[in-house]
């Protein structure tokens, strides 16, 4: 295997500390015939053994070539621009065949980590094949089909078995989230073997459970290189592999060091952590444009219930900024407001807040304005965590769940192809989901806990680029500045101690 570069062992300890693992031997199999008994496998079809085996739904796209590894050691790899690149002189490619290989390096160098005992996978994000309507269906459908052919060509060439994971969709299998790892993880190791260990007051991943993440790596070209970081070469399109990275807590290579050994490689700028980014922002807000903070909005509010006055609060913020959620645990529950709830209605500019000043005048109320001052790149992050939380939470839970006191079998269990509704509980509540099929486990995620659809950037830049400072010109007695605190419910967890929505947020998610 080519000599790499030194580690890049990028941590995200500062926000996540996770347990220790210990290393495991690889179970090595040296067949290279699927076995259509592998319980990972298990609803794959094929028409022979040797074929891949491929598994399909809205969220996710799965190849198995051969039987990988059993192994808690993860060399994982992005499929464009870094295991292959575009042979033709565009940008992207024309067809199935418009691919070669990174270099000459990239066959051998993961021939040499299967022998090495590596249990080899491929995670791409592919959104581009997720079927938003019928009227794209068949482009779709022969995108998909032309993924599946270059995947096909590509396992040929490297003979050796991998599985293929591809996100189609725009939720907490698509990186950076990691819920593709989460699922690869109990697959991946010797029998679901479990070799970390739960320690309280830490969120322990399904990852963390069954890998040796010390000998884990991704490789991946989004990690945030800017322009001209080689003579000529663009900028990354994004550094999605980078959080990726982080966030599964593995280490993290370019193709440029893993398959070249290339040393001009520049020193990757770990992104700006969420909590970073509240705080950061929070500190650059002039308060002396605000005629105060939460706290002194209210007081005063307090200040009119004691003499009987009637008080207006119109909120001023972007979508997913906090408005609704300090409207209703704050304003409604401890206060008593009404609340009026315009929707998509974020209150941007004096246009739009004019008329709720005049209604509140006109009844003699004291209104004041809220201004939810967060920033362009926090709510993105808000988005995402609001359209896939309740996904993310129950993907670390239901694949780690084997921890929380669910017996789980010792043989595996085919799952019946004409369920009750009782045998599909016991299925779900007795099965360790490494017994299970995808088709089962994706079925239980959609039915507890889908992705729901992220609101329109749009909507996002629409805010800003309307945005007016909230002014006593415009008719209000005072002007407040709401900082933003994330808030996770009452307690901010799920009814797993593994995973809690505060959790989620803490992650990049995009």
């Amino acid at each position: 295997m080519t000599k790499r570069t030194a580690n890049r062992q990028l941590s995200m300890e500062a926000f996540f500390p996770t347990a220790k693992s210990s290393s495991s031997d690889p179970n090595l199999e040296s067949s290279k015939r699927i076995k259509t008994s592998d319980p990972s496998a298990r609803n794959l079809h094929s028409d022979s053994p040797d074929a891949p085996e491929w598994f399909d739904n809205k969220s996710v796209l799965i190849g198995k070539f051969g039987v990988p590894n059993k192994s808690a050691k993860i060399a994982a790899f992005d499929l464009d621009s870094t295991l292959i690149k575009v042979k033709s002189k565009y940008k992207r490619p024309v067809d199935e065949n418009d691919w070669v290989f990174h270099n000459k390096n990239v066959v051998k160098v993961l021939r040499s980590l299967h022998t090495e005992g590596y249990h080899i996978t491929v995670i791409s994000n592919q959104r581009g094949l997720k079927i938003n309507s019928d009227k794209e269906r068949a482009k779709k459908l022969t995108r998909k089909s032309q993924l599946k052919t270059k995947i096909s060509n590509i396992a040929k060439q490297l003979d050796i078995p991998f599985y293929f994971y591809a996100a189609t969709a725009n939720d907490f299998f698509r990186k950076p989230g990691i819920g593709l790892w989460h699922l690869m993880s109990i697959f991946a190791n010797d029998h679901g073997q479990k070799i970390g260990k739960q320690v309280k007051g830490i969120m322990i991943h399904a990852s963390t459970l069954y890998l040796d993440l010390d000998s884990c790596f991704y490789v991946g070209d989004a990690v945030g290189r800017p322009d001209n970081w080689r003579s000529g070469v663009p900028k990354d399109f994004a550094d999605t592999d980078l959080k990726f990275a982080l966030n599964a807590n593995i280490k993290i290579y370019t193709p440029e060091e893993y398959f070249e050994n290339a040393t001009d490689i520049p020193k990757i700028e770990i992104p700006q952590h969420p909590k970073a980014i509240v705080q950061s922002h929070n500190d650059s807000i002039d308060l002396g444009e605000y005629d105060g903070d939460r706290a002194q909005l209210y007081q005063e509010i307090r200040s009119n219930m004691a003499s009987d006055k009637m008080t207006m609060v119109v909120m001023v913020g972007s979508p997913a900024s906090g408005k609704s959620t300090l409207v209703i645990n704050e304003l409604v529950k401890d206060f008593g407001f009404e609340r009026i709830n315009q929707v998509n209605n974020t209150n941007p500019n004096k246009a739009s807040r004019a008329s709720f000043i005049a209604i509140g005048k006109k009844y003699g109320a004291k209104v004041y304005s809220a201004h939810v001052n967060v920033p362009k790149d926090l709510v993105k992050h808000n988005i995402a965590f609001r359209s896939f939380s309740k996904q993310a939470a129950e993907i670390i839970r239901f694949l780690g769940r084997n921890e929380t006191g669910v017996s789980t079998p010792t043989q595996p269990t085919a799952p019946s192809t004409n369920k009750t509704a009782e045998s599909q509980k016991t299925l779900l509540e007795g099965n360790d989901p490494k017994n299970m099929a995808f088709e089962d486990i994706f079925n239980h995620l959609e039915k507890t806990s889908p992705a729901t659809d992220q609101l329109s950037i749009i909507a996002i830049h629409s805010f800003f680029s309307k945005f007016e400072l909230p002014t006593k010109k415009e008719g209000f007695d005072n002007n407040y500045v709401v900082l933003f605190e994330p808030y996770f419910g009452k307690d901010g967890s799920t009814n797993s101690e593994l995973a809690s929505v505060s959790d989620i947020w803490h992650m990049y998610l995009e």
